[in-house]
């Protein structure tokens, strides 16, 4: 199992989970998922919690993607080979790449903005205060 497949299974589909239950209109669901969230996230190093190594990485992740990427196929035009299959093997690489720029940048932003609605305390309900015009 690839790397990327481990991010996929291990992050995104938890992560994309756990993000639609934040929006359950059940209160009691997001505020279980927040404490829980709490919890993972209280452990830190340096102020460095999990969520964050994990936005780090994927995000340090898709950098190196993103230059590997420019790096090959940005600006160049696309060779010609005298071979179909040639010419499949080296869409095929630059496809995958692509792939896995897209699921770095879409872990990086989920894990982000998890973290982020972590913090938001579900226990006390949201009150909009009506503003007076003069």
């Amino acid at each position: 199992m690839s790397l990327v497949a481990l991010e996929v299974n291990l992050i995104i589909i938890p992560g994309c989970i756990i993000f639609l239950l934040f929006f359950l209109p059940v209160a009691f669901v997001s505020k279980t998922v927040s404490q829980l969230l709490q919890i993972i996230e209280k452990p830190s190093f340096s102020k460095l919690t999990f969520l964050s190594v994990i936005a780090i990485a994927t995000f340090i992740a898709f950098l190196s993607d993103v230059a590997k990427w420019h790096s090959v196929y940005g600006s160049k035009p696309k060779p010609v080979f005298p071979d179909i299959s040639i010419a499949l093997q080296h869409d095929n690489k630059r496809l995958r790449l692509e792939r896995n720029i897209y699921i770095h940048v879409l872990s990086s932003v989920l894990s982000l903005s998890i973290k982020k609605l972590s913090t938001i305390d579900f226990r006390k309900p949201i009150i909009f205060e009506k503003v007076k015009r003069e």
